[in-house]
């Protein structure tokens, strides 16, 4: 099934290369938005370089595989490297399936969507950013004191709903705009 033929078309990287490419390159997103603004990056950023992340793990387990592949193919590995794969492929066997297990029982956004959902959480969440809305609209004063929001669902991340007492803070001046009022902040 797999051959060394089958890599001819993937350009050969080293896993180290691989690896170290991947930490510079996440490194290098985080320092750049820090630097530059002094702070962490926000949702938005985070979510780019989760998907960079994402990107050098596969690219690193790729590499891996095919370094220790072709190696394989060649004879170049040493029996205690076989032993070794040989054991890890067994343990990896025996473990898979109460991970799985406990993945599924402990906690996973399935769970957590459900839960929010039969406990009424997202039902309260809702209500109270209606209610917000429906304040925003008819408030006009200069800055609108909006209160800070109770019932949060777990699956949520929403970044307009961690306003702050700060009217300049960037969530507080999108919220701002995006109802034409000139400030807006928590009480």
């Amino acid at each position: 099934l797999l051959s060394v033929q089958r890599f001819g078309n993937f350009p050969k990287i080293h896993p180290i290369l691989a690896v170290f490419s991947s930490f510079f390159l996440l490194f290098l997103e985080f320092f750049v938005y820090f630097w530059s603004t002094g702070a962490l990056p926000t949702g938005r950023i985070l979510n780019f370089i989760y998907l960079s992340f994402l990107f050098g793990f596969f690219l690193s387990c790729f590499a891996f595989f095919q370094y220790f592949y072709l190696h394989w193919e060649k004879g170049s590995v040493t029996e205690t490297t076989k032993q070794f794969f040989g054991f890890l492929k067994h343990f990896l066997n025996l473990i898979f399936l109460p991970l799985l297990l406990f993945y599924l029982v402990l906690g996973n956004n399935l769970k957590d969507a459900f839960l929010d959902l039969s406990q009424g959480t997202a039902a309260r969440y809702n209500q109270e950013m209606k209610e917000r809305y429906v304040k925003l609209a008819s408030c006009n004063d200069d800055i609108c004191v909006l209160e800070e929001v109770k019932n949060r669902p777990k699956t949520l991340f929403l970044p307009f709903s961690n306003l702050s007492s700060d009217p300049k803070f960037w969530t507080n001046i999108c919220f701002a705009s995006c109802f034409g009022k000139k400030a807006v902040k928590i009480d």
